[in-house]
């Protein structure tokens, strides 16, 4: 009878809570501006100046600023307004150079002004030599290789604070990439079906550099790198898809890469669980490095050799 009676008095106390008629009071509306961009070294600069909205607004037709002021600063030194050109904002006059810093600077009328924080593009890849092996062999990890070959590269060393040199190579018929096996590459000194990413700053998950959706490649952390020279090992199935047709590749196509660390802040940030729908799961942090609004900015230096078969 006791714990009637107690069971009794919560609900009774929970009744009262819920009919409470004071005013909820919102916070007013806070729209922010977006900034990304992927600077790439040789090339001109192509930034994006996004809006928001709220989960209960209309779409709106266009995304992105059409009126924003955008520059980039170069070490300090203004380099140039960047004009729009199918949403994207464009200075082809310039080119971006490696080991420089960079800003872009954005001023939005009656939006606001952002700015990213300064970006070094990576360093020039030296590939010091790089040789074809078709007489390896293949122990069978995760993926199945019918006619593999083995990539070796000799890269000179760059040691700059957390950049990572990320390693990929494809095979080429008649101009086309061959489309073959989920994971393209299979890096010779570790597996990923071994290694714990989260824990071993070594390593790390990276784009697929040939552009293929749903690939992936390994990253050295270069300040990892024991010597002034880094030997890297690859090995390509020579047997891929092109159409319905399964073919053998005339030309392989390697890549390197340097990300700069601002990539990786990202990726990880974005690998963390979040539910949309799930009040029980925390709003995942998203890493940005714009001051004073939200976004990405992140530089790469990439090189590609192309090899007869």
């Amino acid at each position: 009878m006791k714990n009637y009676r107690y069971s009794w008095c919560i609900l009774l106390l929970l009744a009262v809570a819920c009919r409470d008629n004071s005013k909820l009071n919102l916070p007013p509306n806070s729209n922010k501006i977006v900034l990304n961009s992927l600077l790439i070294a040789h090339k001109s600069p192509e930034v994006y100046v996004g809006k928001t909205w709220n989960i209960t607004d209309f779409t709106p037709s266009k995304t992105y600023y059409e009126d924003a002021k955008v520059e980039l600063w170069e070490n300090d030194i203004l380099l140039g307004a960047l004009t729009l050109e199918d949403s994207l904002y464009k200075l082809k006059s310039v080119k971006l150079t490696p080991l420089k810093s960079y800003i872009i600077r954005v001023n939005v009328p009656n939006a606001g002004q952002v700015e990213s924080k300064p970006v070094v593009v990576p360093p020039d890849i030296e590939l010091i030599q790089i040789t074809l092996d078709p007489n390896i062999k293949w122990i069978t990890r995760e993926i199945l290789i019918q006619e593999p070959i083995l990539v070796e590269m000799n890269v000179k060393n760059f040691p700059y604070s957390s950049n990572y040199l990320v390693s990929s190579a494809h095979i080429v018929k008649n101009g086309e990439t061959i489309i073959f096996n989920t994971i393209t590459t299979e890096n010779v000194e570790i597996s990923a079906s071994n290694l714990d990413f989260s824990s071993n700053n070594c390593y790390a998950l990276f784009p697929e550099l040939s552009g293929m959706k749903g690939k992936r490649s390994i990253g050295y952390n270069m300040q990892c790198f024991l010597e002034n020279t880094k030997k890297i090992g690859l090995v390509v199935d020579k047997v891929g898809q092109l159409g319905s047709n399964r073919i053998k590749g005339d030309f392989i196509k390697v890549s390197l890469a340097i990300y700069s660390s601002e990539y990786l802040q990202f990726a990880k940030a974005a690998q963390i669980i979040e539910g949309a729908d799930n009040a029980f799961i925390e709003t995942k942090p998203t890493y940005s490095n714009i001051i004073g609004g939200i976004g990405f900015v992140t530089a790469i230096n990439q090189k590609d050799t192309t090899l007869s078969l």
